[in-house]
């Protein structure tokens, strides 16, 4: 038996809520007057009672408690005093399930309080504690030694409280929402229905977890950019927001480690001032420092604006002096967009747009638009092809039957670069794909160029090939290249007339590559005969 004086104390330690507590083991023979008083609980049973009790609790989570009570005693009482709690009722009853835990799992041998923790290959755990080790360090050998999951308790609050807040701020960035959503009356109502215990973090409180998870999601980038062992192809280019800030964004293509085609959105960056060809080389370079990925560009496309393509140009240049061989690429959407442009610029083909634009601005009206709606119904035509009756107030504004028959010509015409632009606007597509794309759209522009019935469409014709020769001529023979190295195309879909071109294309490349590997071969042997070692053979004699 101990003494008074031999018994552990009560020690309390202050928690983020303030009420943290720490009781002490005592001998078997002493009882918890207090405790049993204070929470209404019948006297601490015997060991063996308590050891072979199922534990079904609901404050636990799935306890895998001793088989055996061969034992000389188990933690009989444990001293408690008196803490300040927000809801004493409440917390008396968390207070006793957790020491009902622990005086079902620690029992006392000698000198000393063990763990009877059934471990999953049927061993006990027998973690040795002193006589005076308070509930604190005991629930925290269960918690992370066994896995225990003590419900209600102030940790799990806790760390529930960080995963809701962590949810919300991912709902924030990922669907643009303000950040002042979190005050808004009926979105705090929302959250309360679902969970009146959860409180929505203040607006500066929101601000610090983006800046938070930012560096986190930051840091998670470039780990994991640093583990692909292809090249990377980056797209960019400069916009202006709504309210007229400038910014520059960098995405990343590239194969990961598993052979998937991936893309990543790299850097989004605020870019005041001056967009000259120097700064914006600048930027990009500072950026591929900043990731440490300037090694490992193989390709880079923009768009076709003058100060792009000198300024790729300047970093090309800087690279092929750091031994860094960078390819510019011109972006084909862009392309095509500047077609097209070119073939509206006519003044037939523009009259006729135009006129039809003037209308559609009228019929915006909202009265306009439901008596448009009507003639479409009446007359069962597509909304946008309706002939509008004399009577209405826009028949200043009526076309004709030989502008609606141009307005359908000009459609047929340019319908297949909508198509083009959409599928080069996606992610799945490679550059393999660009040939058979742009090699249809080539033959689809002269092919109208001889009908007659678009003869009308002659001048506008000849500049809107003339303009696409322009950069088809000069990224042909890189999509061709592209597009037969790809195993899924090879030559299948090459016209006769160009294949012995790409038989020829071919040959060259493999000789290249021969050469590559001879003259690696070679450094490689004279390494191993100033070393006095065999020479290295791909083959084995």
């Amino acid at each position: 038996m101990a003494s008074d004086e031999e018994s552990s104390s009560y020690s309390s330690t202050d928690s983020d809520d303030g009420s943290n507590e720490s009781f002490s083991t005592t001998d078997l023979s002493d009882t918890d007057t207090e405790l049993n008083h204070r929470t209404s609980s019948p006297p601490v049973q015997s060991s063996s009672t308590l050891l072979s009790q199922n534990l079904s609790d609901n404050s636990i989570s799935s306890p895998n408690l001793p088989s055996t009570s061969s034992t000389e005693g188990s933690i009989g009482s444990l001293n408690s005093r008196k803490r300040k709690s927000k809801t004493n009722e409440d917390s008396d009853t968390i207070v006793k399930e957790h020491l009902d835990v622990i005086k079902k799992t620690f029992v006392i041998e000698g000198d000393g309080t063990f763990c009877k923790f059934v471990l999953p290959n049927q061993a006990v755990c027998n973690r040795k504690y002193s006589v005076n080790t308070c509930t604190s360090s005991l629930k925290y050998h269960l918690l992370h030694e066994h896995g225990f999951v003590f419900k209600n308790s102030d940790s799990n609050k806790k760390k529930i409280k960080l995963d809701v807040d962590q949810k919300l701020v991912e709902w924030i960035i990922d669907d643009l929402q303000p950040l002042k959503v979190g005050e808004a009356p009926k979105f705090i109502e929302f959250v309360n229905a679902l969970d009146p215990s959860y409180k929505i973090p203040c607006l500066s409180k929101i601000e610090y977890l983006i800046d938070n998870y930012f560096e986190k999601s930051l840091q998670s980038i470039k780990e994991k950019i640093q583990q692909i062992k292809n090249k990377f192809h980056v797209t960019t280019d400069i916009w202006t927001s709504s309210p007229g800030d400038p910014y520059i964004s960098v995405t990343l293509h590239f194969i990961d480690n598993q052979n998937k085609l991936k893309h990543l959105l790299l850097d989004m960056r605020h870019f005041p001032g001056v967009h000259d060809y120097i700064t914006i080389s600048d930027m990009l370079d500072k950026i591929f420092k900043d990731y440490g990925i300037k090694h490992k560009i193989y390709s880079i496309t923009s768009d076709n604006a003058s100060n792009m393509i000198k300024a790729f140009s300047r970093l090309k240049k800087k690279y092929e002096r750091e031994g860094i061989h960078v390819v510019h690429i011109r972006c084909f959407a862009h392309i095509l967009h500047l077609v097209v442009s070119q073939f509206l610029k006519d003044a037939y083909v523009s009259k006729t747009v135009k006129k039809l634009r003037s209308l559609f601005k009228k019929i915006k009206r909202k009265t306009l638009k439901r008596t448009l709606k009507a003639l479409c119904v009446v007359n069962q035509e597509p909304e946008l092809c309706v002939k509008l009756d004399p009577d209405l107030e826009l028949n200043h504004l009526s076309l004709s039957d030989d502008e609606w028959n141009s307005l359908s010509q000009i459609k047929e015409i340019l319908e297949p670069f909508k198509k083009a632009t959409l599928d080069l606007s996606g992610d799945s597509l490679t550059a393999s794909h660009l040939f058979p794309i742009m090699d249809h759209l080539n033959k689809h522009l002269k092919k109208f160029f001889l009908k007659r019935d678009f003869a009308s469409y002659k001048p506008a014709f000849e500049k809107t090939i003339a303009k696409f020769n322009k950069y088809w001529d000069e990224i042909e023979s890189f999509a061709l290249n592209a597009h037969i190295l790809d195993p899924r195309f090879k030559l299948s879909l090459i016209e006769r007339s160009k294949k012995s071109s790409c038989k020829i294309f071919l040959k060259r490349m493999l000789n290249e590559i021969d050469e590559q590997n001879n003259t690696n071969l070679e450094q490689i042997n004279n390494n191993n005969s100033d070393s006095n070692k065999k020479p290295y053979s791909l083959i084995e004699t």
